[in-house]
């Protein structure tokens, strides 16, 4: 039984995560040939203080982002 734990900053709508859970089970379907119902995909949500990337967490990008976006304007 195929298990697959998905680090995933907070934020994404229900909508998106069972897109890619979706995506995702059929991926390890087509790849081991296991029952989609024995696939499990499970979301670990992680707060996005806590998510990095380089030097800045995930809410620091994201307020640069929109800052940026916002002089554009």
């Amino acid at each position: 039984m195929p298990m697959i734990d998905v680090l995933w900053a907070k934020g994404p709508n229900q909508q998106k995560k069972d897109a890619a859970a979706a995506k995702i089970a059929d991926a390890i379907h087509e790849a081991t040939g296991s029952p989609l119902t024995s696939i499990w995909v499970n979301f670990i949500e992680v707060e996005t203080d806590n998510f990095y990337v380089g030097h800045d967490s995930l809410t620091e990008l994201r307020r640069k982002r929109a800052a940026a976006a916002n002089s554009t304007a």
